[in-house]
């Protein structure tokens, strides 16, 4: 979705139809809120099924998701929309890892 973000423009006069050209950067940004609370959801949820404490620190990635988000619509230049882009790369492999992680050490806790 970051990519598409910054690529707003070039994307409309290429007449791609990206979610983002469609409904525009304030979906965007919406949608990548949904995306890291549903993340944060599934965490929670885990959690509350008995997967044990080592699960929640996956918050940890959502968190910067959102911070990602806030600092989104203000991004200018090219080097600003890179490092969000690397940010919420970044995101999802520690996502993964601290989930997984986290899962792991519930069941074997």
């Amino acid at each position: 979705m970051v990519n598409n973000y910054r690529d707003l423009e070039e994307d409309r006069a290429a007449r791609k139809r990206t979610l983002v050209v469609l409904f525009g950067r304030r979906f965007a940004q919406i949608q990548y809120y949904v995306s890291a609370l549903l993340a944060g959801a599934v965490v929670l949820g885990f959690w509350a099924i008995g997967y044990g404490p080592f699960v929640v620190i996956a918050l940890l990635p959502v968190g910067y998701a959102v911070l990602l988000g806030v600092r989104l619509p203000v991004a200018e230049g090219p080097e600003e929309f890179l490092e969000a882009l690397k940010g919420s790369a970044k995101v999802v492999a520690a996502y993964g890892m601290l989930f997984s992680g986290g899962l792991l050490l519930g069941v074997l806790l």
